[in-house]
């Protein structure tokens, strides 16, 4: 029994040391992301039509991610109950003010313990490239996480973008070229560490649309570390969770290169 708690509290901490780093970096850049940050991070007028394909009014809807702005608002004007968490405090407090419109907005972790109380309550669960935020680790503790969340029936729709950004190629090359590579990448995970990278993340930056230069450096370095993904990752992801979740389709954002909508469903006893 005390070793089964023991290991649990070594999880927990595991997960909210890695996670802190990176909730810091979204306090700093707040509502810049959707106010001047560039519009290809966010999804277009058609992908949002993609993740809330099917849905009815009376629906309950859980959005991770308060950067996703424009889903959110969206969703709100389909009729349905809209609940968003998110591990930013600002992100948090700054959406409020902006929506004019009632919307429970939580400051939760999506890879940390769930409060009991919003387990079971949605009919979907959507996610816009939050898994290329996450390490392999934080991506199963969120599907675990977003699959408590789900009432019967209930689904999980989350896009990924597959392979490296324009930017993580960037930073290879001047890994390589420096010899630092190491320090801040490991190609049998295609996990990068932006911590780790010093200067090389400053030399390799690519614009955020108009976000100020300093705080997109400080945004990156407190990113922390980031896996990349395949279609076959996600594939395996999902199966370690056994005969209780599957992928039941997926489909390329068309306007978006290599990113993937993945939906997860509930397997049926």
């Amino acid at each position: 029994m005390f070793y089964g708690v023991a290991i649990t509290i070594a999880y927990w901490t595991q997960v909210r040391l890695m996670i802190n780093i990176k909730s810091k970096g979204w306090d700093e850049l707040g509502s810049l992301f959707w106010s001047k940050g560039r519009e290809s991070a966010r999804p277009s007028a058609h992908e949002i039509n993609l993740f809330l394909s099917g849905v009815k009014t009376g629906n309950a809807l859980t959005i991770v991610g308060a950067s996703t702005k424009d889903l959110i608002e969206k969703a709100l004007d389909l009729n349905v109950d809209v609940t968003v968490l998110d591990f930013s405090e600002v992100m948090c407090r700054e959406l409020k003010k902006i929506l004019h419109r009632h919307c429970s907005i939580f400051c939760v972790d999506i890879t940390d313990r769930l409060p009991d109380d919003l387990w079971f309550t949605s009919d979907l669960v959507l996610s816009d490239r939050l898994f290329n935020r996450f390490t392999e680790f934080e991506a199963k503790t969120a599907i675990r996480n977003m699959s408590l969340l789900l009432k019967n029936n209930g689904a999980i729709r989350t896009s990924v973008k597959l392979g490296y950004y324009p930017m993580d190629e960037l930073m290879i090359k001047e890994g390589e070229r420096s010899g630092r590579l190491q320090d801040f990448f490991d190609s049998s995970t295609d996990t990068i560490d932006f911590r780790a990278a010093g200067d090389i993340v400053e030399a390799c930056l690519l614009p955020h649309g108009n976000i100020p230069i300093r705080k997109l450096v400080q945004w990156y370095r407190m990113r922390g570390r980031e896996k990349r993904y395949s279609d076959e990752d996600m594939h395996r992801i999902v199966k370690e969770f056994g005969s209780k979740l599957m992928i039941s389709s997926q489909e390329w954002f068309p306007n978006a290169p290599e990113t993937m909508l993945y939906q997860i469903s509930m397997q049926k006893k």
